[in-house]
Order: structure tokens, then sequence, then C-alpha cells
């Protein structure tokens, strides 16, 4: 830069003149010297710009979110788990209520049976504080069954039928099929065996083991004795009031491993008259006669269900 020694004024080193007062600036002007900027300066502004620079943010990764997933899941899984077990406990006092009245009735029966006790009426075999396993009821049937099959199971207890029965009725009965009451002898038939051999496997002493036996069940769980199916067919007539559903069992106390079933076809014969009545008082209770249907005095029984 070149001053001016007139006015002062600092002007460009090409100027011959003084821009501000027109002095020539060949004799009165002196070059300042001008700021010297080295050539490794851009290197140095360029380095201290790199070292001040702030790195730019990294997008975040996806493994994060993965994670939030998963362990969002597991604890669900784990929480569920949780109240599955909490509604389990909850109903165990329940079934172990039922399992131990079950196991009760059960052992009872064991003992009834090796006592060769008949065992019709549950009141002789539970406590005074437990009650006769309870029968799902029905509405009583209005008319008989004309025609019905049923078929019975060698591996099970008393069984309930579908076939309707009502007072004063007369019908037949005929039976088909064999059974195997396991350990003891297979191809057994209805009337099952007589011989001294089987009185241990038999639920009522005074009927053959593996016979057929049928009884009436009331709608209010009430039953009738039973009696064995004598020589197929037979002819039954009920008493005025014994209408319910017939129910069938093959007298074995250990049925579970015997197989085969009997199946039993009933037929109608003859019903009563609108005008005929029921006797309030009289004794439930069917029988047969091979050729014409009559009654026979038996004792009832009032049980309110036996155990299947």
């Amino acid at each position: 830069m070149k001053f001016c020694k007139s006015c002062g004024n600092q002007n460009p080193d090409e100027m011959n003149f003084c821009l501000e007062c027109g002095t020539p600036l060949s004799s009165s002007a002196q070059s300042l010297p001008g700021p010297t900027i080295s050539e490794s300066a851009p290197a140095q502004v360029t380095q201290a710009i790199s070292y001040q620079a702030m790195p730019a943010p990294k997008p975040k990764s996806k493994i994060l979110h993965i994670l939030i997933g998963i362990f969002a899941l597991l604890f669900l899984t784990v929480l569920g788990g949780v109240l599955i077990v909490y509604f389990a406990i909850m109903s165990l006092p329940e079934e172990n209520n039922s399992n131990s009245n079950a196991e009760t009735v059960e052992l009872s029966d064991s003992n009834t049976k090796s006592q060769n006790i008949d065992i019709t009426n549950t009141s002789s075999r539970l406590s005074p504080t437990q009650s006769p396993t309870p029968v799902a009821s029905f509405t009583p049937p209005l008319a008989p069954t004309k025609l019905g099959k049923f078929t019975v199971y060698a591996d099970s207890g008393w069984q309930l039928s579908d076939i309707d029965v009502v007072g004063n009725q007369q019908y037949m009965t005929t039976v088909n099929g064999l059974v195997d009451l396991a350990g003891i002898k297979n191809g057994v038939s209805y009337l099952g065996l007589k011989d001294e051999k089987t009185k241990h496997r038999r639920i009522y002493p005074e009927y053959p083991a593996g016979a057929l036996l049928m009884r009436t069940r009331y709608a209010d769980g009430r039953v009738s004795n039973m009696q064995p199916i004598p020589t197929s067919p037979a002819y039954w007539q009920n008493f005025p009031d014994e209408t319910g559903k017939l129910e069938f069992c093959i007298n074995d106390n250990l049925p579970a491993n015997n197989g085969g079933h009997f199946t039993v076809t009933v037929k109608l014969i003859s019903v009563p008259s609108s005008k005929s009545s029921n006797t309030p008082n009289q004794t439930p209770r069917k029988t047969e006669k091979p050729q014409k249907p009559q009654r026979r005095s038996q004792q009832y029984d009032d049980s309110a269900g036996d155990i299947y």
C-alpha cells in the first residue's frame, strides 16, 4: 500500500496519484508492507477446520428394535404362563375334593363286594356325612318306546338306556351276543355262570356271574329292584307307577378288562288304557313270566342312585 504524505490516505500500490487529494505518490508515498500469507496457511486453516468439525451422527441400528421386540414377546409369554398356573392352582381344591369323594366311594364298593353284601342300597356303603352319587334327571316319559334296542357293554357297570317304559306296560325282551369275563371264561351268555368258583366276581351274590340284569330308573333318581333276564324272549309287566327308563348291568364286580356286549331288544306288547288310574302306594317292580306277563311282589329300592 502507498501512503500519501500530504493527506495520509492509503492507496493501492498500482496508483500513482492519491485517491483522496490527487498528490503524486511517486515521490511522496511510501509503500507499507501488506499482510503476508504463507503458502502453508491454507493447509493450516484446513487442518484447524478438520480438528474442529463435529462427527456426523450415525444411523440407529435395527438390532436394538429387534432386541426390544424379543424381550416384549418373552414377557408376554411368561405372563401368560403365570396366569395359566394361577388358575390351575385355584381349581385344584375342587378336583381334589371330587377325587377324594370318588376314592371313598370306590373303597366302600370294594369292601362291600369282598363281604358279598348287596350294594343296591347306596346308603349302606356311605358315611352319614356323604350323600349318594347324583344321577342326571330326565323328564318322565308320557308314552313307552314301541321298539327299542340298546347295547350293554361288558366293561361297564349300570348303563342307562333310552328305552322309555310306563306303568302297567307289557313288553317283551330278547337278548343277543356273548361277553368275555376276563380271567374266568370267554363267550359267556346273558344267563351268566352259576358255578361256585365265580362267586367272588358277582356284584349281586344272588345272581350268576356275568348275568344280564335289568331294572327301571325313575326320573327322580330312584330305581326299582333289578332282576336277571331269563331265557329269551322274556315277558314283563310294570307296576302302575313304574314309569322311567330301563337300565342294564352285567353282574361282574371287575369289568374293566372284559370284552364283548349284549344287544337287548325291547318290543311293546300293550299299554294301559287312559281310564286306568295309578295306585299311589303300590310298590313298583316288574317281573316276568314266560307266557303271560304278571307282577311278582319284591322289595323296592329307594336309593337315590347307584355308582356307574
